[in-house]
């Protein structure tokens, strides 16, 4: 796995070079997708796939991570209530609060690999 300090520090060189040139949000979002890299956790070998749904069960019993989301969210929605002039505004906060949440039900729906049918080929070779 990529490691997400190197991310991080690339996504905010990225910030820097957006804020300096105001960039057209159109171009922001294509630009954007061209670095966007996942994948299929399902694609895995099993052990592979154990590891991922423990270190996702870890991320989310873990009591920094919940205590930083938390005070994430209460910071958007104080922002929401002093700073926001618009219901465009708000909904935008709003949604960055609906991301957050999606991000940790994400985590949490990770499927437990020893728990997943597999379909075996019948016609395959014993």
């Amino acid at each position: 796995m990529e490691n997400p300090f190197k991310k991080i520090k690339i996504l905010e060189e990225e910030n820097k070079r957006l804020k300096a040139r105001e960039l057209d949000p159109i171009e922001y979002i294509r630009e954007r997708k061209k670095t966007l890299e996942w994948y299929d956790y399902k694609g895995l070998d099993r052990q592979q796939w154990l590891d991922y749904w423990s270190e996702a069960q870890k991320i989310v019993g873990s009591n920094v991570f919940n205590n930083e989301l938390q005070h994430l969210m209460k910071d958007i929605i104080t922002d929401i209530a002093w700073n926001s002039q618009s219901q465009n505004e708000t909904e935008a906060k709003r949604q960055c609060l609906v991301a957050l949440e999606s991000f940790k039900k994400r985590l949490e729906s990770i499927e437990d690999p020893r728990k997943v049918e597999t379909k075996d080929d019948i016609y395959e070779a014993i």
